[in-house]
């Protein structure tokens, strides 16, 4: 089953948590920095522009997650 396409790792207490698809992300992401829009369109060009589905968000680390 791919419930899940979407990983968050926060690199100071590294935990991690799944979304399923980029509005969640970047809802997800504006809750733990209020100040700071990242939209989904902008969460999704990230993640294309790195051929390794991946990007770093101030303490974060947001990868696709290929099933």
């Amino acid at each position: 089953m791919k419930e899940y396409k979407y990983l968050i790792i926060n690199k100071e207490s590294g935990e991690g948590i799944t979304k399923k698809n980029c509005r969640e992300l970047s809802d997800f992401i504006r809750i733990i920095y209020p100040d700071k829009m990242l939209s989904h369109t902008t969460v999704s060009k990230r993640l294309k522009e790195n051929d390794k589905k991946y990007f770093e968000y101030f303490d974060l680390i947001i990868k696709e997650l290929i099933w």
